[in-house]
């Protein structure tokens, strides 16, 4: 998070955030935390090129 504080306050505006949720699976997503992901993602995205 810090990281991209300091490249937007460098003047970069191509560089964001998108958080996800942490579930307490451990080790890695399985397939079903992934599409909950891509969902997120898709939607974050749509959202910030206005589409």
């Amino acid at each position: 998070m810090r990281a991209v504080q300091l490249f937007k306050a460098r003047g970069d505006s191509h560089i964001d955030l998108c958080i996800f949720p942490f579930t307490q699976t451990g080790g890695h997503p399985i397939v079903e935390e992934h599409a909950v992901m891509a969902k997120q993602l898709t939607l974050f995205i749509q959202e910030k090129l206005h589409w």
